[in-house]
């Protein structure tokens, strides 16, 4: 009897075994189902707003990631749809995401309603008490495909895991742009996806922290960074070698709407020499509407080969 009963128990801890194995691998494909698809399916790879407007197939959901450092202060979501009522969006904690992804049910901690004030735009404004990163999901009502706009503001609000939204479109050239501006899913080689991974283009744009960098005629770098629309002074730097051989445009989200649809347009801001600051270019100014903001570097064309550079965005709210 010992002998059997040994045995059993044998069987039954074996049987445990395997099951929390099952259920570990199991949580782990989740989380890696989480981050896996395309950019917006899921909190893994959720996007960052850009005001830009994006399609929204019927049915389909796009997820969006924001920071919140949790010190009361207020935020405000809005969201466009055209046309009317094909489109809702919620806001979710990180607890909420959690239980989403056990596929436990709850209830959003907010949700965008009609506001008459904003022509009938979807508004929600909340505050949170604990920091941590927060989501908006985009989704279909199933009344048919529609299109967006939507825009996430707060004092202390910054995007810095999320990815740019972008619009799509229609025809590209290169499977960069296809991939960066329109959202086409393509195959790319082991160059092009380091490209895109390098500040080739708006949706892979790094942050201006001062990183020393090369750059190669014909060639763009983007930078991105998150002001909050406050007016407070934002001020812009670069030094290259050699020094005549960089230029750099500043362009808001809706300057990279209309870079997007390939329509002509004069940057909000320029680099110009500063020798009073002892800086090869320089731009400083404000903005008076929270987002997503970009720096745009090229040659200059007035050197040829490759040019040294280091790029710097600072201000009291400018965030990465």
């Amino acid at each position: 009897m010992n002998i059997l009963r040994q045995k059993h128990v044998a069987k039954v801890w074996l049987a445990l075994l395997i099951t929390g194995v099952m259920v570990i691998f199991g949580a782990g494909a989740a989380l890696a189902a989480d981050d896996a698809g395309d950019a917006g399916s899921g909190p893994g790879n959720a996007l960052a707003p850009t005001d830009a407007w994006v399609q929204l197939v019927n049915g389909e959901k796009q997820w969006y990631a924001f920071r919140d450092e949790g010190d009361r202060e207020s935020i405000s979501v809005r969201m466009k749809v055209q046309p009317s009522d094909r489109a809702i969006f919620e806001v979710f904690t990180p607890e909420q995401v959690n239980k989403w992804r056990n596929g436990e049910t709850f209830d959003p901690v907010g949700a965008g309603t009609k506001n008459a004030d904003l022509s009938d735009d979807l508004y929600w404004t909340g505050s949170f008490v604990s920091s941590g990163t927060y989501y908006v999901v985009v989704t279909s009502r199933n009344f048919g495909d529609s299109q967006y706009s939507l825009s996430i503001n707060g004092a202390d609000v910054s995007f810095p895991t999320a990815q740019v939204a972008m619009q799509p479109a229609t025809s590209a050239t290169t499977p960069e742009v296809a991939q960066a501006e329109f959202g086409v899913e393509v195959e790319m080689g082991p160059e092009q996806k380091m490209a895109v991974m390098t500040g080739s283009s708006a949706d892979s744009a790094l942050a201006p922290v001062g990183d020393t960098m090369q750059i190669l005629p014909g060639q763009k770098q983007w930078y991105a960074f998150y002001d909050g629309g406050d007016g407070n002074n934002i001020q812009i730097r670069a030094d290259a070698q050699p020094d005549s051989g960089l230029s750099f445009k500043v362009l808001t989200p809706a300057e990279l709407r209309l870079w997007q649809q390939g329509i002509d347009f004069e940057p909000v801001g320029r680099g110009t020499e500063n020798t009073a600051l002892n800086v090869d270019l320089f731009w400083s100014g404000s903005f008076v509407k929270g987002g997503t903001y970009y720096v745009v570097v090229e040659p200059s064309g007035l050197n040829d080969g490759p040019v040294t550079y280091s790029l710097t965005v600072t201000g009291d709210d400018v965030s990465f």
